[in-house]
């Protein structure tokens, strides 16, 4: 080994050693609940540590927001409002929901920490794949159910509930649609003709959306990986982007998620 490649090898040793030095770790304990494993990432967005908690009574699913970034802060902050409010209106109204949607279930919250440069997430660890693994049949069906279950825990809030959760208007869904036109047209070039047609039908909408006043609870990030199956129960999971907004938005933001899975992307146009 010549000077040179000892050199950038010591070089680069030293880079590692730092790196590790400082990158984040899960804490081994959070209260009563003891770390048993990290898990690793998915997605495009790796901002969280993930790992398994668990203490005398409760087996926990744990989310760790590491970053600079107040945006990611907002977003695992919102998850946790989230799934705090919903557990206590699903506790009031279990006796109210339709049979159909029965076995939809938002996984129990456990605590939620944020201090010195972190906050973490516990929520009940749930033993089930994700919807993404069953057929196009299932999933349609999972899915529409999964939004009907949604919005009426919306409907039975309490107007205090609502305050607490964020509404977006037309606005947002206005804005977002050059991209998902976009995506589209990148995705299936043999569908110009189609897209163009889309876009100028909803432009004419345009007026109407602003019209509407019907918000509803929607989770803005709902495609088959969020959908959990379990024994008996569907789990809804990942809860950051939820809010109150047009019925429609839903449906974009899954299309935007799901372009790839044709049959299910036909489904939902």
């Amino acid at each position: 080994m010549n000077t040179y490649s000892f050199a950038s090898l010591l070089s680069t040793q030293f880079v590692l050693r730092i790196q590790n030095a400082f990158e984040p770790v899960l804490p081994e304990t959070v209260g009563d609940f003891h770390l048993e494993g990290e898990l690793k990432k998915q997605g495009y967005f790796k901002h969280f540590l993930l790992g398994i908690y668990r203490n005398k009574k409760y087996k926990a699913f744990a989310k760790v927001w590491n970053q600079d970034d107040p945006f990611f802060l907002a977003s695992i902050t919102n998850e946790a409002n989230m799934y705090r409010l919903l557990g206590r209106v699903v506790g009031r109204i279990a006796h109210l929901v339709p049979d159909q949607i029965k076995h939809i279930a938002i996984p129990k919250f456990y605590k939620f920490v944020c201090s010195g440069g972190k906050a973490m997430l516990l929520i009940e660890f749930v033993d089930g794949k994700p919807l993404a693994n069953y057929s196009n049949l299932q999933k349609r069906k999972i899915y529409n159910q999964v939004v009907d279950y949604t919005r009426f825990l919306g409907e039975n809030m309490f107007p205090a509930e609502k305050r607490q959760v964020g509404k977006r208007s037309a606005l947002n869904e206005i804005c977002i649609f050059p991209f998902v036109l976009a995506r589209a047209t990148i995705s299936y070039p043999g569908h110009i003709s189609l897209f163009v047609r889309s876009a100028v039908e909803f432009v004419k909408l345009i007026p109407s959306l602003f019209t509407k006043q019907n918000l509803v609870l929607t989770h803005r990030d709902l495609h088959p990986k969020n959908i959990l199956v379990g024994k008996g129960k569907v789990y809804v999971i990942d809860l950051e982007n939820m809010v109150f907004t047009l019925p429609e938005y839903e449906y974009v933001i899954s299309l935007i998620n799901v372009w790839r899975d044709k049959a299910f992307v036909v489904f939902l146009i």
